[in-house]
């Protein structure tokens, strides 16, 4: 399978659709550019996990990523944070790759395939190598994820990507 068949953004968005409604059938979010960006935050939303009151998402940098369109990347975020909350998993690199493993693991649970499985661990826990090591994030998602896929992480994570730099 090239990696393009592996990278099919429609694909990608269909299984983390399901996937997200699967395990968080109830979860109402919504987009905005004052999302919680810190653990402490978004404990102050956990209440979202059983009530019908909606979980903020940011909704910025949402143009290069693996998914289909740009609300699919919310309801990603949307899941993302989910399982921060759900299973107690702050901010911290250690517990941010524990995340996108237990995703990962969501979405074999429910029969996704082998190459959107991976796609997504590049893109979460992929990411977090990334941002460890260069202290950016990654601008174009999608790119550094087919790299991934295509060269394995140890040599994508060594590539100059466009990123955005964080700012204090």
């Amino acid at each position: 399978m090239t990696i393009n068949e592996q990278l099919k953004p429609a694909l990608i968005s269909y299984w983390m659709n399901k996937a997200f409604r699967a395990f968080y059938p109830n979860l109402n979010y919504h987009g905005t550019k004052d999302a919680p960006n810190n653990w402490k935050a978004l404990q102050g939303f956990k209440d979202c996990l059983m009530t019908d009151k909606s979980l903020p998402v940011f909704n910025g940098a949402c143009e290069l990523t693996i998914y289909e369109k740009a609300n699919d990347n919310l309801t990603f975020r949307a899941w993302h944070d989910a399982v921060h909350l759900s299973y107690g998993l702050s901010f911290k690199p250690v517990d941010e790759s524990k995340v996108g493993m237990i995703q990962c693991d969501q979405l074999r649970a429910i029969g996704a395939p082998v190459h959107v499985i991976n796609a997504v661990y590049f893109d979460v826990v992929g990411q977090i190598e990334y941002y460890s090591k260069h202290g950016d994030f990654v601008k174009d998602q999608k790119s550094f994820v087919q790299d991934c896929l295509a060269l394995g992480l140890d040599q994508a994570i060594n590539l100059a990507y466009d990123t955005a730099t964080i700012q204090a």
